[in-house]
């Protein structure tokens, strides 16, 4: 059975998508079978991988996640179409061989926007879907829109971990403080629910090199700080554990990214061996790994 990742931040611009997409790219070159599943009505993290062509083809066809989601409430038997997972999109540009091999993607749609109502009323019937569409994969990557409401938290039930990416910001650490509890009274709502997601990591994005890194510690040590204050034992997240919530390895601020978009490329087949954020999200990879493993046995 695979495991749910959720990638969350209730703030825009701290890079949510671009991690989620470079952390499933980079798990599947380390030999990870990957899911990548566009949740978020923006659908940002299908336009970084996918053409236009194929995107709005993918559109009129109805093989984008809001689709996925009416199939599967209209039928008790529902089994995915293989029409609707987008598979070797990662292409050398040169030569058109297929880069991530191992990598898929349900595309998102703005038509999620329209969902809040349905999803509400069926937010308890995900994890069976996600036993569906991740059936034969080893991690289902969710990119959740930038808001706790209905959709997000559906998926976030689906989950067995989120991820939260900030940035050296006063504003996106102080988020953390509403993050958690609010994603915990919601899903304690749900007794039902077999499997509660686990707050997985934080970690620091876009994280500036040079004369620009002053102040940048101080905010990883908000992180710990407030993790480690006890505020959150009610939430499951006693001070030992919660020392351990900021997660080691920052991603680099870095023009890679920018030109890998511009690309349609993960930084992890884009850049060149000597490229620091491909370094950097490879690090995370393994450390997410790490931690899964560990908090598995």
């Amino acid at each position: 059975m695979a495991v749910v990742i959720s990638m969350i931040n209730l703030k825009g611009g701290v890079g949510k998508t671009t991690c989620a997409v470079n952390l499933a790219a980079t798990l599947s070159r380390l030999q990870q079978r990957v899911l990548l599943l566009d949740v978020d009505a923006q659908a940002s993290a299908s336009g970084l991988l996918l053409t236009d062509d194929t995107y709005r083809n993918l559109r009129k066809a109805g093989r984008t996640l809001p689709f996925v989601l009416r199939d599967f409430w209209e039928s008790k038997d529902y089994a995915p179409s293989s029409a609707v997972f987008q598979k070797d999109f990662v292409k050398n540009p040169k030569t058109g061989v297929p880069l991530l091999p191992a990598l898929q993607l349900i595309a998102g749609d703005s038509r999620m926007r329209k969902l809040d109502e349905p999803i509400s009323k069926r937010r308890l019937t995900l994890p069976r879907l996600m036993n569906r569409i991740g059936n034969g994969f080893d991690y289902v990557i969710c990119d959740l829109p930038p808001a706790l409401g209905p959709v997000s938290l559906a998926f976030l039930l689906a989950s067995n971990y989120y991820l939260v990416p900030v940035i050296p910001d006063k504003l996106s650490v102080m988020g953390l403080t509403d993050l958690v509890p609010s994603i915990h009274k919601y899903v304690i709502q749900h007794d039902s629910v077999e499997v509660y997601p686990q707050l997985l990591g934080v970690f620091m994005n876009r994280v500036a090199s040079g004369n620009k890194t002053a102040d940048q510690p101080l905010y990883m040590e908000e992180v710990k700080r407030i993790f480690s204050s006890g505020q959150f034992t009610k939430y499951g997240i006693p001070p030992e554990e919660g020392a351990r919530i900021p997660l080691r390895e920052m991603i680099s601020d870095t023009v890679d990214i920018p030109y890998s978009a511009s690309d349609r490329l993960p930084v992890c087949v884009r850049s060149d061996n000597n490229s620091k954020i491909a370094d950097d999200f490879e690090l995370l990879a393994k450390s997410v790994l790490d931690r899964i493993l560990e908090k598995s046995q």
